[in-house]
């Protein structure tokens, strides 16, 4: 491992003690013919992780004379080391649900959807984009 990459993990550890929550992961069922909802063969597990509502995803969407044109959104976020999942906790895919504990420091919702996974940036750490969930 590079002195950068022990940096950035202990830089991150110290954020997850900090900022990190528990955060339910219930995979859901994603067959077409069947109804969504919770996977029976896959429990509900609960991971560490920071959950961020003001995350602003960038898209390049061209190129203007002036600069690159982009294209800015600011979704809900989640975020966790690799280290978070492993036997009984796999790697959350798109369509599964994310619910956090109600927080009077940050206001609803508490559950959501995976929308996609964010591209890796090489440190350990995986990012979830989510769709806030009404009921």
């Amino acid at each position: 491992m590079t002195a950068f990459l022990a940096l950035a993990s202990a830089s991150f550890a110290a954020l997850d003690t900090t900022f990190g929550e528990p955060l339910t992961i219930t995979p859901q069922m994603m067959e077409e013919f069947v109804a969504t909802g919770p996977d029976p063969e896959k429990p509900a597990f609960t991971a560490m992780g920071i959950l961020d509502f003001s995350t602003v995803i960038v898209v390049a969407a061209g190129e203007q004379t002036a600069g690159r044109s982009q294209l800015q959104a600011t979704l809900p976020m989640a975020e966790f080391a690799f280290t978070a999942f492993g036997p009984g906790k796999p790697l959350p895919v798109a369509g599964w649900r994310l619910d956090a504990t109600a927080n009077p420091l940050r206001p609803p919702p508490t559950a959501f959807m995976i929308r996609s996974r964010l591209p890796d940036g090489d440190d350990g750490r995986v990012r979830f984009q989510l769709v806030a969930l009404t009921s």
